[in-house]
C-alpha cells in the first residue's frame, strides 16, 4: 500500500509462528495491548565489506544486538 509507506523508509510485514517464542513467553499468545521488547537485525560481519543493521538502533561502539536496553517495543493490536 503506497499510501502507508513512510517517505524516508519502507514497511515490512512478516509472519513469525508463536511457537517460536514459547520458551521466552510462558504466558502464551499475546493479547491486544500486550507489549514485547525485541529487535530485528541483519549481520554481515563476515562479508568483504562488514556491515550491520537493526530495526531498533543499537548504541554501542561495537555492535551488540543482545542488549535489551536497545530493544524496541512491539505492541500487539489483535
Amino acid at each position: 500500500n503506497p499510501a502507508a509507506c513512510p517517505v524516508d523508509g519502507y514497511v515490512v510485514e512478516c509472519s513469525i509462528p508463536f511457537k517460536l517464542f514459547n520458551a521466552h513467553a510462558p504466558t502464551g499468545r499475546p493479547k491486544a495491548g500486550d507489549i514485547w521488547m525485541a529487535n530485528f537485525y541483519k549481520c554481515g560481519d563476515e562479508l568483504p565489506e562488514p556491515h550491520w543493521g537493526s530495526w531498533s538502533p543499537v548504541k554501542t561502539q561495537k555492535p551488540d544486538f543482545h542488549r535489551p536496553e536497545h530493544f524496541g517495543k512491539i505492541v500487539f493490536v489483535s
